[in-house]
């Protein structure tokens, strides 16, 4: 399920958080994999990651921003998902008009 969970490293500034997505083998209504909570708790326990930034972009996948420094502005995550949403995605692909954050502590009681 995680195997899909490709890494697509923002290489243009150094430090850079880390961004994947969240998607199924097909790529067809991938979004749901974001409830295999204990996948995601394992992968993310792997790769060290302490939070996670969740951007609904469609029923088919989320982005996923890990290892972010420092203050997250989540009103400006939410802002981008609504402009990806207003200017990219079909109405019936979308998810949520904003974005989420998830700990692995929050994971980790699905990890049982």
């Amino acid at each position: 399920i995680l195997s899909r969970l490709s890494g697509i490293c923002v290489p243009d500034e150094p430090g850079a958080p880390a961004m994947y997505v969240l998607t199924n083998p097909t790529g067809y209504n991938g979004a749901v994999q974001l409830f295999n909570r204990r996948c995601l708790w394992q992968w993310a326990s792997e790769k060290g990651y302490e939070s996670l930034i969740v951007l609904p972009s469609s029923r088919h996948e989320v982005i996923i921003i890990a290892d972010m420094k420092g203050p997250i502005d989540m009103d400006a995550m939410t802002n981008m998902v609504r402009e990806v949403n207003a200017s990219e995605v079909e109405p019936a692909d979308q998810l949520a008009d904003q974005a989420f954050a998830m700990s692995l502590a929050s994971l980790e009681s699905h990890n049982a």
